[in-house]
This record gives structure tokens, sequence and C-alpha cells, in this order.
């Protein structure tokens, strides 16, 4: 692969939709309210933008919690959209998730999550991303992203993706792991030979995994 190639201009990111059927939340209130009942009938707190940003910043992991809208654009915490902390992000209901042309230079971890809409477009994963068990409902923006370095993997795991999955222009550097995922609206993952310059571990999916859009 061409070393210097280079990733795609940027643009608009993902829209805030209404509709919300998260995974393994029952008993679940209407989108917009305080709170939020999980299987085990205990109560979900919302957390604003501001507060998951401290928590991300202070590399504390942000667990059980709604989140209405969260990107990182703070420029008091994350200067020039680098964030520079290990982000865990586990058992959260999320509307909107936009990580749009950040730079992380530590490890992401999104696992049992139900995200509504997603955009990592652009963005830079230098000590890989892991994704596991997860349900995104709308259309996932992973385009122009990845950026991993050689010895860090970028894992896709038992997600369960209901909408289309975009791969367009993403460069994965070092290792990549997709197992045992539904991409039941395809996705362009393998369309582009040049995205992998480690030959991809990719086992047990179901759906088009070479769908052109």
């Amino acid at each position: 692969m061409d070393s210097g190639r280079q990733p795609c201009e940027a643009k608009s990111s993902t829209q805030s939709l209404c509709s919300f059927k998260p995974l393994g939340f029952v008993n679940t209130t209407t989108l917009y309210d305080r709170t939020y009942s999980s299987t085990g009938g205990e109560i979900i707190e919302e957390l604003i933008k501001t507060q998951v940003q401290q928590l991300i910043y202070s590399g504390s992991p942000v667990r059980g919690y709604f989140i209405k809208d969260l990107d990182l654009y703070d420029s008091n915490l994350f200067e020039n959209e680098q964030v520079k902390s290990n982000v865990i992000l586990e058992n959260c209901i999320i509307d909107k998730l936009d990580l749009t042309i950040m730079l992380f230079t530590e490890e992401v971890i999104i696992r049992d999550c139900s995200i509504n809409s997603a955009s990592f477009h652009g963005t830079y994963f230098f000590k890989g991303i892991t994704i596991e068990r997860c349900v995104f409902n709308e259309i996932f923006y992973f385009d122009c992203g990845g950026h991993n370095e050689f010895s860090h993997t970028v894992k896709l795991i038992g997600n369960k993706f209901k909408k289309f999955v975009d791969f367009f222009d993403a460069w994965f550097m070092g290792p990549v792991e997709i197992r045992n995922c539904q991409f039941t609206g395809g996705t362009n993952l393998l369309c582009d030979s040049l995205a992998f310059d480690v030959e991809p571990t990719i086992e047990n999916n179901e759906g088009n995994l070479r769908l052109e859009r």
C-alpha cells in the first residue's frame, strides 16, 4: 500500500434520530425522559455531554448511563481534537455518538452498548478500538477511519448492525478482527482490497460484506 495515502475530506456527521430500540433493555421509557430501566429493573441515569467528556478526559470508564448526544469537541479538554486517555463506554444507551475527525492515542473500548446513530468518519484509532456486543440502529459511518498502528487491533466482535456500515476509504494499518457480527443492512468492508495492510481475520459474520453504495 502507498504509505502516502491520505484520508478523504470530512463530511457532515450523522443526524440525530428519534427512533430508538436498545438491545438488552426492557421497560424502557421514552427517549428523552431523564431515567431508563434496564433488564434488572434498576434506574439508568442520564449523563449530559459535558459530564461524559470530563470522565473521558480523566481516564475514567463510562458505565451504565443514558447519553443523548456525545462528541468530544471541547478544545479545553481535547486540544487539537486529540484524546490522550483510554476511552471505555460500557452498558450505555447512546442516542448519538459522533467521533468524527478525532485522534485517539490510547485504546477505545465500546462494549454492551445500544447506539442509535454513530459516525467515526476520518477517526484515527492509533492504539486500536474494540466494539463488542453492541447494537447500531442506524447507518454506522466508519469511512476514512481506522489508522490503527501495526501492533494494535481493530476488533468488531458479536455486534448487530441494523443498517448499512460504511467503510469507504478506511485504512487499517494494523490487525483487524471481525467475528460473529450481523450486518443486516450490508457493508462495503471488503470492497477495497487496499484497506488492509495486514490480512484481516473475518469469521462467522452474517450479511453482505461487499455491498457497494
